[in-house]
């Protein structure tokens, strides 16, 4: 049975050290630790990390036959995620996370340096926990600053005609656009027939799509290790034309298939039609290369480059034809005209463009292809309207526009005129209550949407309630023959005359004070919905623009050079509200400081402990995680209820720039008395003296003294013991003449805090 019972505990002993990859040699006279440590671990210096895993002192020898414990993978496993911790460092500052996400690297170098430590003091458990902490940090600290050096910024749809629709990376089903809204990295773009659409960038760079084209928004980022921005965009089918705001902060590059792009210019044109590329040029140079072959086209210049080709030398554009008919500030009566311009040497066909305002910024109409230098245009809508021309050659490269001319409708027809006054299309308004004007023929019954007009000599009027953000007005008018001419509006209601300014839930006024300990901050506010919005650096003159989104949330990131940075930010809604403020950002790395008015104790036998002090530059106070009040001179007050035994409290304090300052208080709680364990009396016949040892614990510590009562031949009296700190126990010697034993009647013990209780001693 026992022989059994031993092979069933060696059994035992080698399966559990199998599951816990744990060896185990016995310590003799030959045993070599470095050559242990080397076959284990692969260096022999870790030699005292056997000694230190099983609780040996480095300068002690373990006994002969001592079993030492050697967990090999363990350690190894430790010692490979300490590498893993030290390249995810080294990775993390290599991509620039000490100027991007410094205050993660900070704390995940600074733990590096105590893992240094733990690994030099063979503190290899401590050390694994601390790696997990630091391999977080860092691979933190390198995604944060991979992602702002990758930053996306939206565009939004600044403008459109007819039908413009987006397409997300994850959806499957194209969704019409409307008018400032967002277009995110690797959505989709396009443009139906008789369509048009502006799309604006972070740093206001901008593309038009043509009809029936489309284009993917590749990127528009903000690097803020160059301080440079960066648009992409590829254009899949179709025509666009490029307004670019160039510097050499900004940078725009234009992808299409099979082609690379170096642009140098602020204004040009690109077509992406099957296998060809086609390129016109009109402010700068572009540099064009495919094939392994570099064109450079200068100002007025294009060229064409089919697919798996190098492109054609440059060539040189068409100048556009004098425009003949209408001639300027012409009227017309009837809503179809006739335009005729010059011809032009060389051109193949012709583009006409009209306007509704000589900026061409909202495109009426635009016809290409024309291959005459004549055309009837019919369907003109009332209103002053503006043309232009340009020549394509046979390339099918457009040059650059002629001047425009400006024309006036005002039509007579069998279709109702209907001439509205105000407001235009993408009106803005302050008001609520839109007073819509406007004429039309005799016994006409206008509506705007569902109200009714009133009609008196030709002349209507509207009045309605708008609602807050876009408004879109049917204005219809019907003749005594039914028929109707009608023009939709979209109009623009801000519901608030107040440009408002928030940080979080705080209202900023006219100065915005904003403290920061990184060189970066993500500066995130709120004002009006769609409101434009700039930031200007007052000293280098550096600025940023961008726009509030539908719910008036914008953000900037802010590079910090110096101590003190100011700044200006402008802010202009769709109505035309205007409002500026002064902000000053200040990197402070100061860490606030914590005072207390009295000594905390080490030990206590109360247990409601009352905290008092004061704050210096502080805006959250914790306690254990709990947060605390502070008054407007940074004095604070706060009862902990204490635990029984060791009571750890954690301050800890943060400023608005993030700084913070932590504090660790550690606090014993005894309310327990001392326990009695036993006395006993020793008596010296002959000196006639008596000693007695009183036996004693306590959790904390004991007092200097106890009293005792004892009894002599049934006479009582009175000792004071003194404790005995080597012995651990009270004594006290007095003489007795009766030579009888004496009995201890009860002993009254206390604790350095006061905690007492008198035990009765029945012997």
């Amino acid at each position: 049975m026992n022989k059994c019972k031993s092979i069933f505990i060696l059994f035992l002993f080698f399966f559990s050290n199998l599951f816990s990859q744990e060896k185990i040699i016995i310590y003799d006279s030959k045993t070599d630790l470095r050559q242990i440590a080397k076959t284990e671990f692969g260096d022999a210096n870790l030699w005292p990390a056997i000694l230190k895993l099983n609780n040996y002192n480095i300068n002690e020898i373990p006994q002969i036959g001592a079993p030492l414990k050697i967990p090999s993978k363990k350690i190894n496993d430790i010692l490979k995620k300490f590498s893993t911790a030290e390249k995810s460092v080294k990775d993390a500052i290599d991509i620039g996370a000490k100027v991007l996400a410094e205050e993660l690297i900070s704390s995940a170098i600074s733990k590096l340096n105590d893992a240094y430590k733990l690994k030099r003091e063979y503190e290899f458990y401590k050390l694994d926990n601390i790696c997990n902490e630091i391999i977080t940090e860092s691979k933190s600290a390198y995604v944060k600053t991979k992602e702002m050096r990758e930053k996306t910024i939206d565009a939004i749809l600044s403008y459109k005609v007819g039908t413009v629709q987006k397409l997300l990376p994850s959806a499957i089903k194209w969704n019409d656009i409307n008018i400032l809204e967002n277009l995110k990295e690797n959505d989709l773009a396009r443009t139906l027939a008789k369509s048009l659409a502006k799309i604006t960038f972070y740093d206001l760079n901008q593309i038009k799509l043509n009809e029936n084209s489309q284009a993917i928004i590749q990127h528009s980022k903000f690097d803020f290790l160059t301080n440079k921005t960066e648009s992409k965009v590829k254009v899949e089918k179709g025509n666009a034309y490029a307004m670019l705001y160039n510097s050499p902060k900004k940078k725009f590059d234009l992808e299409i298939q099979g082609v690379k792009t170096k642009i140098n210019s602020k204004y040009f044109w690109v077509e992406k039609n099957n296998k060809v590329s086609k390129f016109s040029n009109y402010q700068g140079t572009i540099e064009i290369s495919s094939n392994d072959s570099i064109v450079s086209i200068k100002r007025n210049q294009g060229t064409i480059v089919e697919e798996s080709k190098p492109p054609l030398k440059p060539i040189n554009l068409l100048s556009p034809p004098e425009l003949i008919y209408p001639n300027n500030n012409e009227l017309f009566s009837s809503s179809s005209i006739i335009f005729s311009w010059s011809k032009v040497d060389k051109a193949k066909n012709y583009w006409l463009e009209i306007a509704e305002d000589d900026s061409f910024k909202n495109i009426y109409s635009q016809i290409k292809n024309i291959d005459t230098t004549i055309i009837g245009v019919h369907n003109i809508t009332d209103g002053i309207k503006y043309w232009r021309v340009c020549s394509v050659d046979d390339f099918g490269l457009p040059g650059i526009y002629s001047e425009p001319k400006a024309f006036a409708v005002k039509i007579n027809s069998s279709l109702p005129q209907l001439i509205i006054l105000h407001p235009y299309d993408n009106f803005n308004t302050k008001d609520s209550l839109l007073i819509i004007k406007g004429k039309t023929d005799e016994n006409c019954k206008v509506k705007v949407n569902d109200l009714t007009a009133i009609t008196k000599d030709n002349y209507f009027e509207v009045k309605l309630f708008l609602k807050p953000g876009y408004n879109k007005l049917n204005i219809t008018s019907t003749n005594k023959s039914n028929k109707s001419n009608t023009t939709t509006l979209n109009v623009y209601y801000e519901n608030k005359s107040v440009v408002d300014l928030f940080d979080e839930d705080k209202k900023i006024g006219n100065e915005f004070i904003k403290k920061t300990n990184s060189t970066l901050i993500n500066l995130r506010l709120r004002t009006n919905s769609y409101s434009f919005i700039k930031l200007v650096n007052q000293k280098s003159g550096n600025e940023q623009t961008t726009y509030a989104d539908s719910l008036g949330n914008f953000y900037f990131i802010v590079k910090t050079e110096n101590i003190k940075e100011d700044y200006l930010i402008t802010i202009k809604t769709p109505a035309g509200n205007y409002r500026e403020i002064n902000f000053l950002l200040i990197k402070d790395n100061v860490s606030p400081e914590i005072k207390f008015n009295n000594d905390f104790p080490l030990l206590t036998n109360k247990k409601d402990l009352q905290i008092s002090g004061k704050v210096i530059d502080c805006k959250t106070l914790l306690i254990n995680n709990n947060s605390v009040f502070i008054d407007s001179t940074g004095n604070f007050s706060q009862t902990i209820s204490l635990n029984e035994k060791n009571n750890v409290l954690e301050f800890y304090a943060i400023d608005e720039a993030n700084n913070s300052t932590r504090l660790i208080k550690n606090i014993y709680f005894d309310s327990t008395p001392p326990k009695y364990i036993s006395h006993s009396f020793n008596v010296d016949n002959k000196l006639n003296l008596v000693e007695l040892t009183i036996k004693a614990e306590d959790e904390s510590e004991l007092a200097n003294t106890a009293l005792a009562e004892i009894t002599i031949d049934s006479e009582k009296r009175k000792e004071t013991l003194t404790y005995d700190k080597l012995n651990k126990s009270y004594k006290v010697k007095f003489i007795n003449k009766s030579f009888s034993k004496p009995k201890l009647i009860s002993i009254l013990l206390k604790d350095k805090i006061d905690n007492q209780r008198l035990y009765q001693i029945n012997n």
